[in-house]
């Protein structure tokens, strides 16, 4: 006799679900979408983009990360605007939604500066840190 011995070991890995409410399949269930570790979407990189003005640690910020990874809802400041923002992690467009007190949708883009803004910026500070040594530039 042959025996073959098969062993699977399972990898956790971490992914984001997406329930379809939208639709059911032949089960009667709702499809789940998965958007795997490998699909590309960084949360933190994603984070890092918006002017969040709450950050006054590392803790504040891991609380945050783990917050939308679970999917929830986190409230927020946003540097140069007024009142409190809700930030949700969207895998599926690599994006975080942003949403004002009222529950209306925000454009990520127009919150976050612009990478000109940022230049411009940049060489204001250096014009007056080199003003304030003397040197010309």
């Amino acid at each position: 006799m042959l025996f073959i011995c098969i062993v699977l070991i399972y990898e956790r890995y971490n992914a984001w679900l997406q329930l379809d409410l939208g639709g059911k399949d032949e089960k009667g269930q709702h499809p789940v979408t998965q958007y795997h570790q490998n699909y590309g979407f960084k949360l933190d990189k994603a984070v890092e983009k918006l002017p969040v003005s709450d950050f006054e640690g590392m803790d504040q910020k891991d609380l945050l990360l783990y917050s939308l990874k679970k999917g929830n809802q986190h409230q927020v400041g946003l540097e140069g605007k007024e009142g409190k923002f809700l930030l949700e992690a969207n895998p599926k467009y690599k994006t975080l939604n942003v949403f004002d007190e009222t529950g209306k949708r925000l454009k990520t883009d127009e919150l976050a500066p612009t990478q000109k803004q940022q230049a411009d910026e940049s060489k204001k500070k250096t014009r007056s840190q080199n003003r304030q040594t003397g040197m010309k530039v």
